[in-house]
């Protein structure tokens, strides 16, 4: 299911995420910048990891050390409990984003467990990358682009056991 953007955080800028993500560590966020005041989602933060991915518009990102002009068709990482914020720059309108936003569990499927230790852990430990832009400007950039645009199709139309599905193409990003 694909959840519009309706930005709320709690006074320490934690982002607060819909309520059945404790039961289901994932969601697919649209953000509509030209929902929000000066087109803008402030300084927030959460401890799961999230994947943009710029539909229309362009998209001013920034980290506390990065700054990022996303463009349509570009996708972005961030990393855990990294703050972050959104602009449409100059304000312009129409710039609209896909967040797929998830825990580590949702990946390893167990708390500790050896897919954890190998893979996530990593890159959950790495403070260096707050966060990774990916521009589809290579094959394998362009097959990451298309597996998040799959998940995106996955979320609009919701078939019988889209939620394992959601899952494996996350893995084979």
């Amino acid at each position: 299911m694909i959840v519009e953007g309706n930005f709320q955080s709690q006074m320490d800028q934690k982002e607060i995420l819909p309520a059945n993500f404790s039961e289901f560590p994932y969601v697919c966020i649209c953000t509509r910048l030209d929902h929000y005041i000066d087109r803008c989602i402030p300084w927030h933060w959460h401890p799961s990891f999230e994947l943009d991915y710029v539909e229309e518009g362009e998209i001013l990102l920034q980290t506390p050390s990065k700054t990022y002009q996303l463009q349509k068709g570009d996708l972005i990482f961030i990393n855990s409990g990294i703050m972050h914020l959104l602009q449409a720059p100059d304000r312009k309108s129409g710039c609209v984003e896909y967040s797929q936003i998830f825990d580590m569990e949702f990946l390893s499927g167990i708390h500790s467990g050896l897919l954890e230790k190998k893979y996530i852990f990593p890159i959950l430990q790495c403070r260096e990358l707050d966060s990774f832009l990916i521009r589809p400007d290579t094959r394998r950039r362009i097959s990451m682009a298309e597996k998040i645009l799959d998940m995106i199709e996955l979320n609009r139309t919701e078939p019988a056991g889209y939620e394992f599905e959601l899952r494996a193409l996350l893995g084979r990003f």
